[in-house]
Parts: structure tokens; C-alpha cells; sequence
């Protein structure tokens, strides 16, 4: 019975899901210390866990079976249990595989650590069908983390003794207090207060349907947003946003059988996604709302670019080193000799990203002079701060061309044409034309389309001759070279940016418009 039970489980389900995925993109991903591959991990896995609903022991339907509580709560807490460890022994196995690595020691340390606010949301308030959700926020909001910081800093041995003790001990207890069955109502009468139904405290109309977005995963995911859109991190911000509007979707298909339009039910989906990145890039551009100041965009040393692996010895001039973004595109692969007004010069190497060459417009070689290296630092400092600046004045901080009004035009442009990309595939995923697919299949091409070029950015990022290319560099890198494509004028800038936007739109309000009701819905 135990096991049938879990085979009914959403968490079980889920669980070989995640574990399939992680055992192809872990050896993909580029984390090569636990320190950084924990905090994406620890993200991905409280998104999963949410729609699993942790906090669940079992349904009214499955308390009124005469199945044991102890059964139910055994079955609940393995299903959740094996959707935290199969997918991180999945990527540990995979990884040991391709690479010698921390990580798979790592990953089974954080599986450790990640069972225990699962066991702590599935022991709190032990009698009833589901722990209070605030203690899913809590968790979500302090324990994760806790768990995080623990397995960076304590030792590995000492840490997974502690976690088998502290999981032991609360499941004894647990155990022992659950009942025969579980209460699924209150055990004494209790008296309300009737609701006032005064004028003055009437709700809106709209407010139900506001309430329906609001899921508890908005109190993550919208500060983690918020956070990657102000550091530039646009695929990650992307990512989460998708799940945002997943959410959002889920929350409002009540909507379906009311007389709502489609145009409404759009925007409510858009919303809670679209807000928080707009708001992040918008404080992102003016430094005087970001706490961190920017880092100097131009500097010198032994790498090729900004942010690439240092020489162990270079002797001669540093070159002048800028981010990937301020490169040119060489035409033909070779890149063009650059030459000082007195005659010295240099032809800068090529590194080919997406297929196309590019070369750093102000790189300095070993054998070039100290004045020619100065002169390269001039023009850099001059094309990027939009004046010459020496080493020793240049500072964080310091406004760039990256936060002129062209270039938030043509960052808010892109935003909003990934986010409503990605509204446009969910209701395009909930059609009649995909309607006429079985419900496995239809989820399945829906994964592929929505995720899979997130997944190959991600794969691309791996094999990059530049770190961080996809993260960092990718998206402003063609914002500029459309940039100096496009008309000098803002306002007819404004104007070629609002074109795709609003073609993107109108097309996701026609798959708006196509949406139908879910298989889920249609069977009850």
C-alpha cells in the first residue's frame, strides 16, 4: 500500500523527472565549486518542492480512506524524500562520470541537509491532513538558506553525523505522535464573528482574482528577480519569471468559466513576472539605487578579456581589458590592425562566440610600449565612460554607456519580448491544437519548447571561451552592436523597439484567445 501510495504522489512523479534532467545538465552547467552550484540548486529544488506542496501530509480524499495515518505520512514523506535525493545522486553519478569534482561529495551533503526542513514541514502539527502554511514560508525563507550556509561552512563528516541525528530524532517524535487518523476538522465548535458587510470595507471586484496570483512562490522568486535583473543576470531572471507566470496561470483557470476576455486574463498572468523585471533593470541602470557599485569596466593585466583567467606570467605591457560586450566583430575571422597616431600598432587576437569572430578593439600585446598602452586605455575609457580617464581616477560606479537612455530603451524592449515570448508559449501550450495531443505528450513538447533554449544557453555556457558569457555578456553585447545600428534619434529609437513588442503581444493575446480549459479540468 506504502508504495502504491507514492506512486499517486505528485512529489514521486516529479521526482525521476528531475532526476533525468539532472543527470544530463549537471556535467553541462558550469559550477565547478560547490560554492557556486548550491544556491541554484538549493532555487530549483524549493520551485519543485512548492508544486509538490511539502507542507501536505495527504488529501481529505486520502484521510477518508481506511488506510493508516502512519501509512499515509511514511508514503507522503519518502515521495518527498526521493525528489530531494534522486535528482542530486543522478547528478553526482553523472558528473564522477565526466570530470574528477567536489561536486558529487557535495551534492550528497546537500541532499543531507536539504531532507531536513522537508521532514520539519511534514512533522509540524502531526495530527492534522498539512502544516500551517506560514511554516512553508519560514522554511522557504530561512531554513533553505540555513541549510545552504551549513553545508558551505561546516565539514562534510561532521555535518552529515549531525543531519542523520537531527532527522532521526524528529521522525521518532513524529512517529510516535501521529493518531490512528488523521483530524481533518476541528475538534470543538468555535465561534466567528460574522464578517462586516459595510460599504466601506466591500472588496473590489478584481481583488479575487488578483488573490489567485498571489502563490506563495512570489515571495522568492519576485526578490530573486529583482535581484538578477539589477546585476544583469537576464537568463536566470528569465528562468524564474517562467515559473512566475506558470503559477500565475495555474492560480486563475477558475477564470476560464467566467465572462473574462482573454486580453485580462493575459495581463493578470503578465503581471507578477513582468513587474519585478522591469523594476530590477530600471534600478539596475541608475546606480544610485544599487548598494554595490558596478565594477570598472576597463582595466589591465594578463588576460584577454575582462573576467577571463589571468597569465600565470606575462612579461611585457599588460594589455587593456575590456567585457565581452565592447568588442567588435572582426568581418572575414581576422580582425583589423589597429595603429597609434605615431606609427606603433598591433592586430588583436579573434575568439569566435555563437558561431561569429570578435576581437578586443583595445588590446595591448606583450611587445607594445607603455604610451601605446595608455593611448588603448584612453580610447576604451573614452568609448565606454564617453571620456578619456586615467587608471588611477577611474573608479566603481562611474555612469557608462551601459546606463545612457538608448540602451534602458533597448533593455526594457528585450524584457518584455522574453516575457511575453514565454506568456505566449504557456497559452499556446493550453490551445485547442495541443488540446488534440494526449495530456504526457502535450506536457512534454511544452518542457522541450518553453526550456530548451534555456538549456542549450546553459550547455553553450559550459564549452564558451569566455566565462560568464551567456550570464553576463550576451544580452548587452547585442543590445550595443543593435545600438549603433539604429537611429540616433530617441524617439525613433523608440520607436523600431516597440515594433517587435507589440507584434509579440498581439500574438500571445491570439494564443489567448485559443486557450481552453486543461485536460485536469475537463476530466472533473
Amino acid at each position: 500500500m506504502t508504495l502504491e501510495l507514492m506512486r499517486q504522489d505528485p512529489a514521486w512523479k516529479l521526482a525521476w523527472w528531475m532526476a533525468a534532467a539532472s543527470a544530463v545538465l549537471w556535467p553541462l552547467l558550469p559550477f565547478h565549486s560547490p560554492a557556486s552550484a548550491i544556491a541554484p540548486a538549493g532555487g530549483i529544488l524549493l520551485a519543485c518542492l512548492a508544486r509538490a506542496r511539502p507542507q501536505e501530509r495527504a488529501t481529505l480524499f486520502q484521510a477518508a480512506l481506511p488506510v493508516a495515518a502512519r501509512q499515509l505520512f511514511l508514503a507522503r514523506l519518502l515521495s518527498l524524500l526521493c525528489m530531494v535525493w534522486l535528482p542530486l545522486l543522478a547528478g553526482a553519478f553523472t558528473i564522477s562520470l565526466v570530470r574528477t569534482s567536489e561536486m558529487p561529495a557535495a551534492m550528497l551533503v546537500w541532499a543531507a541537509m536539504f531532507s531536513l526542513p522537508v521532514l520539519i514541514l511534514q512533522a509540524a502539527r502531526i495530527r492534522e491532513t498539512a502544516a500551517p502554511r506560514w511554516l512553508l514560508f519560514a522554511v522557504a525563507a530561512i531554513g533553505l538558506p540555513a541549510c545552504a550556509a551549513a553545508a558551505l561552512s561546516i565539514p562534510a563528516g561532521t555535518l552529515l553525523a549531525l543531519s542523520g541525528l537531527v532527522f532521526a530524532a524528529i521522525f521518532a517524535l513524529a512517529w510516535r505522535a501521529i493518531p490512528p487518523s488523521f483530524q481533518v476538522a476541528t475538534l470543538d465548535a468555535k465561534w466567528v464573528r460574522a464578517a462586516s458587510h459595510g460599504r466601506r470595507f466591500q472588496p473590489a471586484a478584481w481583488w479575487p482574482m488578483v488573490r489567485s496570483t498571489l502563490t506563495p512562490l512570489m515571495l522568492i522568486y519576485i526578490p530573486l528577480i529583482l535581484l538578477e535583473s539589477m546585476t544583469g543576470q537576464w537568463i536566470l531572471a528569465a528562468c524564474f519569471s517562467m515559473v512566475l507566470l506558470g503559477q500565475a496561470h495555474q492560480g486563475t483557470r477558475w477564470l476560464y468559466g467566467l465572462p473574462v476576455s482573454h486580453r485580462t486574463r493575459l495581463r493578470i498572468h503578465l503581471a507578477p513576472a513582468l513587474l519585478p523585471l522591469v523594476i530590477g533593470a530600471l534600478l539596475g541602470a541608475n546606480t544610485a539605487f544599487w548598494p554595490f557599485a558596478p565594477p570598472r569596466l576597463v582595466s589591465t593585466g594578463g588576460a584577454q578579456f575582462a573576467g577571463g583567467p589571468e597569465e600565470p606570467y606575462r612579461p611585457g605591457t599588460p594589455n587593456v581589458q575590456v567585457p565581452l560586450e565592447f568588442w567588435r566583430h572582426a568581418a572575414g575571422g581576422r580582425a583589423p590592425e589597429i595603429r597609434a597616431p605615431w606609427g606603433e600598432s598591433v592586430r588583436p587576437a579573434t575568439i569566435r562566440v555563437l558561431g561569429a569572430a570578435f576581437y578586443n578593439p583595445y588590446e595591448t600585446a606583450r611587445g607594445n610600449s607603455q604610451q601605446f598602452m595608455e593611448w588603448q586605455f584612453d580610447r576604451a575609457t573614452g568609448e565606454i565612460y564617453g571620456r578619456p580617464i586615467g587608471p588611477r581616477q577611474l573608479g566603481r560606479g562611474m555612469p557608462s554607456v551601459m546606463s545612457t537612455a538608448r540602451l534602458q530603451i533597448l533593455e526594457l524592449a528585450a524584457i518584455l519580448m522574453i516575457v511575453l515570448a514565454i506568456a505566449g508559449g504557456l497559452e499556446f501550450a493550453n490551445g485547442h491544437r495541443m488540446g488534440r495531443l494526449g495530456s504526457k505528450l502535450r506536457n512534454a513538447i511544452s518542457i522541450a519548447v518553453l526550456s530548451g533554449p534555456f538549456v542549450l544557453l546553459f550547455a553553450y555556457n559550459m564549452w564558451s571561451p569566455v566565462p560568464g558569457l551567456i550570464s553576463d555578456h550576451l544580452m548587452p553585447l547585442l543590445l550595443l552592436h543593435l545600438s549603433r545600428a539604429l537611429p540616433e534619434n530617441l524617439a525613433a529609437l523608440a520607436a523600431i523597439a516597440a515594433i517587435p513588442v507589440i507584434a509579440i503581444y498581439l500574438a500571445a493575446e491570439r494564443m489567448a484567445a485559443e486557450a481552453e480549459l486543461g485536460s485536469a479540468v475537463r476530466q472533473a
